[in-house]
């Protein structure tokens, strides 16, 4: 079928399908094309439309078909492994059943209720609290009396040097009581709790001049929540040969990135670009050395959670050490032990102590210089060793059996053959003949029983050897 004469009705099919143009645009062009040529009007065949649309309804029927029959396998896969789960769980529950008293087991418990166990925060033990021992008694009296009522009470011990040790059981009673003993303005010192404490990185490879909202906002995007960033700075001569010159700070393309605590913290290390920059994310190097307090310049714990009253620590002074007038060519005084040197001097005796303690473990079971639990202790050995003790070898057992038992009734080798005695008591020895023929007589059996014995060791090793080859 043709439109006047111009162009047939599958050419027209073709160029609509193709989608580039409005069906109705091409037709009207063809149309004003033909009117054209011919000097008349020329109407498209109705049949032809109604063609095309067909054809586009059935190939849309076709594609709904299609994605209709993935989705129908979809589902049965889906309900298969739905299936396969709640086997896995009506078994885990069995298992539980059996582990713990029927009232305990919970029989409705499904896979939500695991899931939302497994994302519950995870809860630390609390640190405890260090009061001093001019304010232990009271605080004792205050914490055990009727003044203040905590729902969990805490545990209290009196260390050997008079402080008072307070261990909350839970989170909301160590700041019930933080909050108290700050109240009171009791001296003492704690620990941060884990829970608040900020989650630390390292940035490697971002420019200096990188400004801090720009690294909050691209972690954000990725879920991090980001308290602070510090870029670190050094300081140095300007000369380094010329030891009177100038100090001159420097950037470094580093940086500390505080992270607020979260369970996806440990993701931030798969990061690789930050404004654009390729970079390198690691765990910040952890301090070794016993951690010093600036305020009261103890050893143990940091200034942010001591109120203890301050000590300088060039003259020992009760003041902060910034606000101390002693002058520099004077002698210092030590605030730990009393000595004339600062109270930060690594060569101090109660820094080397405090530091040996730290670094030298005993062990709770031998004394040694090592963990409890460590494999090598000689008191796990030998606890090892007869818990499971070695096998002996074939060759071995036969060897003890052959030494145990004796060959002569009453008598070993050496005294059946007259080894036992020295050669000169033999030589003064006189036999008769009746004894000659007794000790032949005996030699004879002694020897007769070894050859039985090499022959069974004999035997038995050639079956042993036969036997390995066989494996």
């Amino acid at each position: 079928m043709y439109l006047a004469g111009t162009m047939s009705s599958k050419q027209l099919q073709e160029e609509i399908l193709s989608g580039e143009c409005n069906p109705k645009h091409i037709i009207a062009k063809y149309q004003t094309a033909v009117q054209a040529a011919n000097g008349e009007p020329c109407q498209v065949i109705e049949a032809v439309i109604a063609q095309i649309l067909t054809e586009q309804q059935q190939s849309k029927i076709d594609d709904l078909t299609t994605k209709n029959n993935y989705l129908s396998s979809k589902v049965v896969e889906l309900e298969e492994r739905l299936n396969k789960l709640d086997a896995k769980n009506t078994s885990n529950d069995r298992v539980l059943s059996k582990k713990r008293p029927f009232s305990e087991v919970n029989l409705n418990s499904s896979s939500e209720d695991m899931s939302t166990e497994e994302t519950a925060p995870k809860e630390y033990k609390p640190p405890p609290f260090f009061i001093d021992s001019k304010a232990a008694k009271e605080t004792l009296v205050h914490f055990t009396g009727q003044e203040i009522q905590l729902v969990q009470v805490p545990d209290f011990k009196t260390l050997s040097d008079g402080t008072l040790k307070i261990q909350p059981k839970d989170e909301n009673s160590y700041r019930t009581i933080r909050d108290e003993l700050n109240k009171r303005k009791t001296e003492y010192h704690s620990h941060q709790l884990k829970s608040e404490k900020l989650y630390r990185v390292v940035i490697r490879g971002l420019h200096p001049s990188t400004e801090e909202d720009t690294i909050a906002q691209e972690l954000a995007t990725l879920g991090h929540l980001v308290v602070r960033a510090t870029n670190v700075v050094i300081r140095r001569r300007k000369d380094p040969n010329n030891k009177a010159s100038d100090w001159v700070k420097i950037a470094r393309p580093l940086f500390f990135v505080d992270l607020s605590p979260k369970p996806n913290n440990k993701d931030i290390y798969e990061v690789k670009y930050i404004a654009y920059q390729k970079v390198t994310i690691e765990a910040p190097h952890k301090k070794k050395e016993v951690p010093q307090c600036k305020n009261c310049q103890s050893f143990g714990h940091t200034q942010s959670y001591c109120k203890h009253q301050p000590r300088c620590v060039k003259c020992a002074g009760n003041h902060r050490s910034p606000d101390c007038t002693k002058p520099k060519k004077s002698k210092p005084k030590c605030a730990s032990c009393g000595g004339e040197h600062t109270a930060n001097w690594k060569g101090c005796s109660v820094y080397q102590e405090a530091e040996r303690k730290k670094s030298k473990p005993k062990c709770a079971s031998c004394g040694g210089e090592h963990t409890a639990n460590w494999k090598g202790c000689s008191v796990y050995q030998e606890a090892e060793r007869k818990a499971n003790p070695k096998p002996t070898k074939a060759i071995d057992r036969i060897r003890n059996n052959s030494r145990s038992n004796t060959v002569v009734e009453g008598k070993n080798y050496a005294q059946a053959t007259g080894q036992g005695t020295s050669s000169q008591s033999r030589l003064n020895q006189t036999t008769s003949p009746d004894q000659d023929n007794e000790q032949q007589t005996s030699m004879q059996e002694v020897l007769n029983q070894i050859m039985r014995r090499l022959d069974r060791i004999e035997n038995q090793l050639t079956q042993s050897t036969s036997r390995g080859r066989q494996s």
